[in-house]
């Protein structure tokens, strides 16, 4: 692990010096679920629907789509718009 600073682009807004903690609570119900699935990426759909149980796949597709909405209201920018890396870390 490094201790290189993050970079953040020019056009987001520094943060202050606060620290916002979020909870949220996902349903079990489908239909939220089938609601959600649109914001997802093509990768997370392939994801959540690698998941063996539908519990498991609807708590997936509302936590990845509230998180997307959360930083989208957050940063001004389109949930869709929002895309995530996954590394090795």
């Amino acid at each position: 692990m490094t201790n290189a600073p993050m970079t953040v682009p020019s056009t987001v807004p520094r943060a202050s010096a606060t620290v916002e903690i979020v909870w949220l609570r996902v349903p079990e119900d489908v239909n939220v679920a089938a609601a959600s699935h649109a914001l997802l990426s093509p990768s997370e759909r392939d994801r959540a629907d690698r998941f063996a149980f539908v519990r498991d796949r609807t708590r997936y597709i509302v936590g990845r789509a509230g998180l997307r909405r959360l930083l989208s209201e957050r940063l001004g920018v389109p949930a869709d718009a929002i895309a995530f890396e996954a590394t090795s870390y």
